[in-house]
């Protein structure tokens, strides 16, 4: 799912790229706008990433702050959801988690730029596959009999 830690290119950006605590905007039920720090991952294809002013990002949460019910969580593992994208666990650097396409931003690439050092991991080659499959299944139309 993720290359091995010393191929991670750390000099620039790639699809599925991981960069932790980065600041991500949130509307609460209220209107309210709150920074917070979340972990994203990159959307955008990594040609796009380098050459527009635009870079699509999507939150990372913890599976277990996702869904209680451990039934539903294996539903999740099992990629049988068409709005969150399962990342299981990788050492210390992330534990069980999903990224919830349903909360995909539009942000400048200026603004993710500084943020290179904060990068934790990349997708492999088979785990951007996964992603490119998560992300025509939730623009497209969803298959209900998997």
């Amino acid at each position: 799912m993720y290359l091995p830690s010393a191929m991670i290119d750390r000099t620039t950006f790639f699809q599925g790229d991981i960069v932790k605590n980065f600041p991500f905007l949130v509307v609460d039920q209220e209107g309210n706008q709150l920074s917070v720090k979340k972990d994203i991952m990159l959307l955008s294809q990594t040609c796009d990433i380098q050459q527009r002013s635009q870079i699509i990002i999507a939150p990372i949460d913890p599976l277990e702050w996702v869904e209680s019910n451990e039934t539903k969580r294996q539903t999740i593992r099992a990629r049988r959801t068409n709005y969150w994208f399962y990342l299981p666990q990788m050492d210390t650097v992330i534990q069980d988690s999903v990224v919830d396409l349903q909360m995909i931003s539009y942000i400048p690439k200026q603004l993710v730029s500084p943020h290179l050092s904060s990068k934790v991991l990349s997708l492999s080659d088979w785990g951007r596959h996964h992603l490119a499959w998560a992300l025509s299944t939730y623009f497209g139309r969803p298959i209900l009999n998997k």
